[in-house]
C-alpha cells in the first residue's frame, strides 16, 4: 500500500527525469550542432561531434521511457478522481511514445550516412549533404507530428488536477492552456510554412503549467486529502 504523497513524488521524479533528458536531447544538442540554413556547417558539427549527436538520440529515447513511467504513476494517482480521464491520459502518452521512438530512425539514418560503409561511396559529398538535410528535416517534422499528443495529454491531466482537490486548481488551468498552445502550434506548423513566431513564444510561456506540476509533485506531493491510500 502506497500513499498518495509517495505516488505523487514518484510521478514528479519521473517528470523531472523526462524534462532533463528531453531538454538535453531536443534543446541543448540541437543548439550545439544544428546551424539553420547552413547544412555544410551542420554536417561538420555532426561529424566532429558524433558522440554528442548519438547521446542526443539516447537522451530523447530515455525521456520517452520515463514518459511512460510518469503516465503510469499519474494514472495510479488520479484514478480515484476520474478513472476515464486517467485512462485517457495514459492512452495518449502510450500512443505518442512509439511515434517519438520511430522518429529517431531519421537521426540514426544520418549516422549511417557517415559510417564509411562501402555502398555509400557511390555518393559524393554534396549528395550526402542533401540526404542529411532531408533526414534532419524529416526528424523535425516528426517532432511536429508527435507534438499533438504532447499537447492532448495535458487536457485530461489539467482536468484531473483541477478536479482532484489535492493539487492547486491554478496548475490545472495552466496545463489546459499548455494543451491549447501545443495544439495551436501543431496546426500552425502544418498549415503555415515555418509556423508563426509568436506561437513559439506563447508555447514557452505555456510550459509554466508543466514545470509547476513537476516541481509541485516533487517538493510537496499532494495536499492533505480525503482520498484513500493507493492499493496495488
Amino acid at each position: 500500500m502506497k500513499s498518495n504523497k509517495y505516488t505523487a513524488r514518484l510521478a514528479g521524479s519521473y517528470y523531472f527525469l523526462l524534462a532533463i533528458f528531453a531538454a538535453f536531447g531536443l534543446l541543448f544538442v540541437s543548439s550545439q550542432l544544428y546551424v539553420e540554413g547552413n547544412i555544410l556547417q551542420t554536417v561538420q558539427n555532426i561529424t566532429e561531434n558524433s558522440a554528442l549527436f548519438r547521446i542526443g538520440i539516447v537522451s530523447r529515447l530515455l525521456g520517452q521511457i520515463f514518459f511512460v513511467f510518469l503516465a503510469l504513476e499519474l494514472y495510479r494517482l488520479f484514478k480515484s478522481v476520474d478513472k476515464k480521464l486517467s485512462l485517457l491520459l495514459f492512452a495518449l502518452v502510450v500512443v505518442s511514445v512509439p511515434i517519438a521512438f520511430f522518429n529517431e530512425i531519421n537521426q540514426i539514418a544520418v549516422i549511417q550516412l557517415y559510417s564509411g560503409a562501402e555502398y555509400l561511396q557511390q555518393f559524393n559529398q554534396e549528395q550526402l549533404n542533401a540526404f542529411t538535410q532531408f533526414f534532419l528535416n524529416l526528424h523535425a517534422q516528426g517532432i511536429i507530428l508527435v507534438e499533438i499528443f504532447w499537447g492532448l495529454w495535458l487536457l485530461p491531466l489539467g482536468l484531473l488536477v483541477y478536479k482532484s482537490g489535492f493539487l492547486p486548481k491554478a496548475i490545472g488551468v495552466l496545463l489546459l492552456i499548455g494543451c491549447f498552445s501545443y495544439v495551436m502550434e501543431w496546426f500552425t506548423q502544418l498549415l503555415i510554412p515555418g509556423g508563426l513566431a509568436w506561437m513559439e513564444e506563447f508555447l514557452t510561456y505555456a510550459s509554466i503549467g508543466e514545470i509547476s506540476t513537476m516541481f509541485y509533485l516533487v517538493i510537496i506531493g499532494v495536499k492533505k486529502s480525503k482520498l484513500a491510500p493507493i492499493i496495488d
